[in-house]
Formats: structure tokens, C-alpha cells, sequence
């Protein structure tokens, strides 16, 4: 079950970029190892166990444009752990899609809070905040991320392979 779990684990830039790794995430043999990863959890809600599968499978759904499975994908973990940062983003990307960034902008909020000095928290907030055209907030969560992790200013891959120079608005 573990093997199956760290070879799929994802960090917070893979769920904020889940078409970078569209080919790895829909392989059908990544999928069935994560179910396979989740049915044989010994023991169903540990948190250890379940969070990093459900996970995956939401950003395998949300790279195939099922949101509604995505979403509750990164439900289920965050049911498990309330602040689980690559879940919480999941579902934030998910809100962006459908248009309901005000919800996103809230839920990126609770996970700034819960996770002081996460650059990728202040950094995906900043993209939801220049979405709703909130350019100067945005702006301070994106140097607030970068006093955190200064490769987030870099082009090129950096943290995720953010780039501040195409974020809209800016």
C-alpha cells in the first residue's frame, strides 16, 4: 500500500499545475494503484493513509475535467485532515473552474492560517485574489511568498514552475 502511495504522493505544486503532469497522473496504472492503495488501507480514515491517495485520485479527475469527482476526491481528505495543503488546493482549483472564486479566495484564507509561512498557500491566494481583479492584495501575497521561498520569483520551474510575470492582472 505504501509503494503504491509514494510513488503517486504529490506536492503542493501538483495540484496547482495538474496538467503539467496530465500524463502521469491519468495513466491508468497510476489510477488503479491508487484505489488499489486506498481499498487496502488497514485501517480506512487513517489520515496517513488515505489523504495522499484521495488526493491523487482527485488531480488524476480534475486533469480529466471531472470536476464533480475531483471535488470530492479532496473532500474526503480534507474531511480526514482539515489542513491538508495539497487537498485544500485541489479543491480551490476546482472552485476556480467553475467560477466560484469567492469560496476558493475563503478556503485559501483558512489555509494561510493554518499553515503560516507556506509560500505556495500565500501564492495560490494571490492567484485567486488577481482573478477577482484584486491586484494590489494579490501583489502582497505574491512578495509575501516569495520572502518564504524566493525561487517563486524566478521563471522557469521555481516552485512549481510559477512564473509572476503571466499571473492575470499583473
Amino acid at each position: 500500500r505504501t509503494r503504491h502511495i509514494d510513488r503517486l504522493k504529490i506536492g503542493d505544486d501538483a495540484v496547482s499545475h495538474p496538467r503539467q503532469h496530465i500524463g502521469y497522473w491519468v495513466s491508468p496504472d497510476a489510477v488503479a494503484s491508487v484505489r488499489e492503495a486506498i481499498r487496502s488501507c488497514p485501517r480506512p480514515h487513517d489520515r496517513g493513509c488515505d489523504c495522499p491517495a484521495h488526493t491523487s485520485l482527485g488531480a488524476i479527475c480534475f486533469a480529466e475535467n471531472n470536476l464533480d469527482a475531483a471535488f470530492e476526491h479532496f473532500s474526503s481528505a480534507v474531511r480526514l485532515r482539515a489542513d491538508y495543503l495539497p487537498a485544500i488546493f485541489g479543491m480551490t482549483k476546482v472552485m476556480e473552474a467553475r467560477g466560484r472564486l469567492d469560496e476558493a479566495e475563503q478556503l485559501l484564507r483558512f489555509a494561510v492560517s493554518a499553515k503560516p509561512g507556506s509560500a505556495a498557500a500565500e501564492y495560490n491566494l494571490g492567484v485567486v485574489l488577481a482573478a477577482k481583479g484584486n491586484t494590489v492584495e494579490a501583489m502582497a501575497c505574491y512578495v509575501r511568498a516569495i520572502e518564504v521561498d524566493p525561487r517563486i520569483a524566478r521563471g522557469g520551474r521555481g516552485v512549481g514552475g510559477y512564473n509572476l510575470s503571466h499571473q492575470p492582472g499583473l
